[in-house]
């Protein structure tokens, strides 16, 4: 398999364990074909519902997971297996977007989702992918996209069970949380206390890393160095830029790259 942009070309070996991480937008019908091309190659399929029902039904934490690991060593497959047949992935809903953007969660969903991909091939859904798999090797990345707007609004009254005009509705808010414009109801958000942030401000490296948009410190550096990290829409040049506590009580938006939008806010 071949994945290709303008500046190279990545080859993917069906021989060694492989990732496919999908993204979508909302109503493109990404998730259909992710589990149409699971299935044709034969490996397993996972999604944030997924992963999110687990860590709610078993109370999951990092230290819950390595615990675990250690005293099963097919604990993975194990871990899934009955799960994923009790429930269809069709049936299965979304969680809420603050839901999956808690920093503990991601920790979770990162050390679950490898764990997986290290033991056997797999396709991931979901933009968390596209980031913990970042680094991977032999890893594919695609984005499935709809410019049929009748075609992704059927599809979100049928998934949904709602009516055109909340599908309509649903199409703004992703396309709002995906644009980094309008409406934020519906953008992951990061809620931080007031002992999470220092009385002279956070620097944005750390509200990063607690947004759960870099891994490091170094990488979120390494992020605002290339040019790829925004506040409320002006690009960080300062690695060392520290936001303020009163700006943050308000609520800040970061954008990491193009399509990554994230909001940040003490509650």
């Amino acid at each position: 398999m071949v994945e290709s942009n303008k500046n190279h070309i990545i080859m993917m070996d069906k021989n060694k364990n492989f990732v496919i991480t999908i993204n979508r937008e909302l109503g493109s019908g990404g998730c259909k074909i992710g589990k149409i091309i699971a299935e044709r190659l034969g490996v397993k399929y996972y999604d944030k519902a997924l992963v999110h029902e687990l860590t709610q039904e078993f109370n999951l934490t990092v230290d819950e997971i390595e615990r675990i690991k250690a005293q099963k060593r097919n604990w993975w497959s194990e871990f899934t297996q009955g799960y994923s047949k009790r429930y269809a992935i069709d049936l299965r809903h979304d969680p809420s977007p603050k839901a999956v953007t808690t920093e503990a969660l991601f920790l979770v969903e990162s050390r679950l989702l490898k764990g997986w991909a290290a033991q056997e091939s797999c396709v991931v859904m979901g933009r968390s992918g596209f980031f913990i798999f970042r680094d991977t090797p032999n890893t594919f990345k695609v984005f499935v996209e709809c410019n049929n707007m009748d075609k992704r609004i059927e599809r979100v009254c049928k998934k949904k069970g709602i009516s055109e005009e909340e599908a309509k509705k649903a199409l703004e808010a992703s396309r709002a949380l995906f644009s980094g414009e309008g409406d934020d109801t519906h953008m992951p958000t990061t809620e931080l206390t007031d002992e999470d942030v220092p009385a002279d401000g956070i620097g944005i490296a750390d509200l990063m890393l607690k947004c759960g948009l870099a891994a490091s410190k170094g990488e979120a550096r390494r992020l605002i160095q290339q040019g790829g990290v925004a506040l409320d829409g002006e690009k960080v040049s300062a690695v060392d830029l520290v936001v303020e506590k009163a700006r943050l009580k308000e609520g800040v938006k970061i954008k990491k790259g193009k399509k990554v939008f994230h909001k940040a806010i003490i509650k």
